[in-house]
């Protein structure tokens, strides 16, 4: 049976964002999203497959790591470094223990280790003496960074006790930073006017992939031990009494491990360690149980990206509590007003917080969050937590209901609430920190991606007062930006050259710049194929718009009416002036039939308030993206769209079916990506 268009596509993309989000994880050590939101892409893809399984002869699940850097040189692994595979609950694991008991020869013991968050690393030793350190590359080849590990104190150089009977044995583990040397570090930073670290995995990756060994010895890196790979027979039969012998020979062992054969005795540690785990002084993320008999694991083998005789329990999301020491607002490009919390800073999910989105001014009210509560937030990873709820028994008696503002922060405009919307907007075109926004959007990656010139930058031009909207950006001068703190000669040139660069983009591009409220690249890219040129675009009527297909009538009447605006169409002649927007550089035929209807034959049901739609709206978009909304979950339903407060009888029903539950930041997301 042939797989259809939009499932392929699907994959395609799936495959595309996991490979992406590998290389910046090991790679580059700097992740753009959490591990709980690439496991969510992982397990899409894995369903998918299952589902499908004549797309999975070439699967990317199968693939390790990442193919290491070219600035190091490769080192091929004696075994393979594999990844594990991941369950997310007590029944998941139950369900693997169960398994592993039917593979094995005979009912094996478990060790239970926790799962440290950073880097893992091979170090090689040969007649006791370190010879070379690696990092897990792809699997089977990584880098060698011998010269940086042998900075790092709590790697031995020589191995003692029976570990040194060895002729030659590899000893895995994890480079990571402590939390107390991680917070040090970035005070150190902070005081030298650096960058700080976001999380101590990120820290510690990217101190040990350093060109400069010396850069390495001057960060505060260590490393827990948690297996032995060699060439001959290991000197102990268990798991369980190699880790104890790691500690003999002069590694660190994270102490938190123990054996068992008894199912619940796992499940129960489990549970044990995620109470710990904010206890200890370093980030970990789950909970790695293991068989534990040697030839056990021999028998049971790996398949070719993960062992059969290990599984890694994820932690769920943490809950915290901490001090909300102020509720502020902030206003967006298209002029939405959004609350946000500041906090009493607190670590969570690996990272120190300090601020939170509330999402609107209602569901400050509807969750009664009031200035110095103290209040529990939640974190998956993500750099923005999200607020539960407060904690009404800590309140005290004189605390005070918020009361939101009613004009903007920066320009003073009255606010208003847009008709069946739960927002509130700033309607000011000329509001300052939107005009800033807007030219932030304008020269972003998606959008004319302009190259050189950063938020930092764009608020120095501002503050110059020599842009003040997106066309000045294309009458800057050379004299005029090396006035500029921070340039010179050759970066006002290189500035200029990007500027001048962008003016090639293509229509999709500039009107994603333009920041039309609802206008994501799938519409700007209908847009584009139709009127070809931001000329022709200028005397658009909504009729025409309409009948685009694909594109729906809430996001016709958004392009309409930016189209009526004096200012906008100003804007536009200036942009003209410059030839930008004459280049239409989309292959035909037009792309509706694949792209713009990516939700054909998909089924949504849409429950709860949004920040950003109606629910009428949500589900225009919905159809208009080729897919169904239905006010019933089902076993045909796709996803259900959950929005504050949703319907509880909906959810419920859709976590017995295990239909998947999105936000409305991942319906933005599915809707607008490309």
């Amino acid at each position: 049976m042939a797989v259809e268009e939009s499932v392929l596509k699907r994959v395609e993309n799936l495959r595309a964002e996991i490979i992406e989000h590998r290389k910046l994880y090991y790679l580059n050590d700097s992740p753009l999203i959490s591990d709980a939101d690439y496991d969510d892409l992982v397990l899409e893809l894995k369903g998918l497959e299952e589902s499908y399984p004549e797309l999975k002869q070439s699967s990317i699940l199968d693939e390790v790591g990442y193919l290491s850097n070219a600035t190091f040189s490769p080192v091929t692994h004696l075994v393979p470094m594999l990844s594990l595979d991941n369950v997310f609950n007590e029944g998941e694991l139950k369900l693997w223990i169960q398994r592993s008991q039917k593979l094995a020869s005979r009912n094996p013991s478990f060790t239970c280790e926790l799962k440290i968050d950073g880097l893992a690393l091979s170090v090689a030793y040969q007649n006791s003496k370190l010879i070379r350190a690696a990092t897990r590359g792809n699997g089977t080849v990584g880098e060698d960074v011998t010269a940086n590990v042998l900075t790092i104190k709590s790697i031995p150089k020589l191995i003692e006790g029976k570990l040194a009977d060895l002729d030659y044995v590899e000893i895995r583990g994890e480079v990571y930073m402590k939390r107390t040397d991680f917070n040090r570090l970035n005070d150190e930073r902070k005081a030298q006017n650096l960058s700080e670290f976001a999380n101590p995995r990120n820290a510690a990756a990217g101190s040990l992939r350093q060109k400069d060994a010396s850069v390495t010895a001057n960060r505060p890196l260590s490393f827990f031990a948690y297996q032995v790979v060699a060439t001959e027979e290991l000197p102990e039969k268990e798991h369980f009494e190699m880790l104890k012998l790691l500690s003999v020979g002069g590694f660190d062992v994270e102490t938190h491990f123990n054996k068992t054969d008894d199912v619940n005795r796992v499940v129960g540690t489990v549970r044990e360690l995620g109470v710990i785990r904010e206890t200890l002084d370093y980030d970990t993320d789950g909970v790695v149980i293991k068989v534990n008999e040697y030839d056990l694991i021999q028998s049971m083998g790996a398949t070719s990206h993960a062992p059969r005789w290990a599984i890694a329990f994820k932690f769920p999301p943490e809950e915290r509590q901490t001090i909300l020491k102020g509720i502020e607002v902030s206003v967006g490009k298209t002029g939405r007003i959004t609350p946000f919390a500041v906090l009493e800073p607190i670590r969570v999910g690996g990272s120190v917080v300090t601020y939170a989105s509330l999402h609107n001014f209602g569901q400050v009210a509807v969750k009664d969050l009031r200035v110095n509560d103290t209040v529990v937030i939640k974190k998956a990873g993500d750099v923005i937590p999200e607020v539960i709820k407060p904690v009404v028994g800590k309140r005290a008696e004189e605390s005070a209901r918020w009361i939101p503002p009613t004009n903007c922060p920066s320009c003073g405009n009255r606010l208003i609430k847009l008709e069946d919307m739960a927002d509130t907007y700033c309607i000011n075109s000329g509001c300052p920190e939107q005009l800033l926004q807007r030219i932030i959007n304008f020269t972003s990656k998606p959008a004319m991606d302009i190259e050189g010139l950063s938020e930092q930058r764009i608020k120095l031009l501002r503050d110059g007062k020599l842009i003040k909207n997106v066309a000045d950006i294309y009458d800057l001068s050379f004299e005029q930006v090396l006035t500029l703190p921070g340039f010179a000669e050759k970066s006002a040139k290189n500035l200029l050259d990007a500027i001048d660069e962008s003016k090639s983009r293509s229509l999709d591009k500039v009107i994603v710049a333009l920041t039309i409220q609802h206008v994501g690249p799938v519409a700007a890219r209908l847009v584009a194929h139709k009127f070809k040129s931001l000329e022709k675009l200028k005397d658009v009527d909504k009729e025409t718009l309409v009948l685009i297909q694909g594109l729906g009538p809430v996001t016709a009447d958004s392009i309409h009416k930016f189209f009526q605006s004096e200012s906008n169409l100003s804007t536009i002649d200036r942009l003209l002036a410059h030839n930008i927007g004459t280049y239409s550089d989309l292959a035909e035929p037009n792309p509706v039939s694949t792209e713009s209807l990516k939700l054909t034959d998909k089924i949504y049901v849409v429950t709860g308030t949004l920040d950003r739609y109606s629910r009428s709206q949500a589900e225009e978009l919905i159809r208009s993206l080729g897919g169904k909304a239905t006010g019933t979950v089902s076993k045909k339903t796709t996803a259900v769209i959950a929005g504050n407060s949703p319907g509880s009888n909906k959810i419920e029903a859709a976590e017995k079916l295990n239909i998947p539950i999105m936000s409305e930041r991942d319906f933005e997301n599915l809707i607008e990506s490309d």
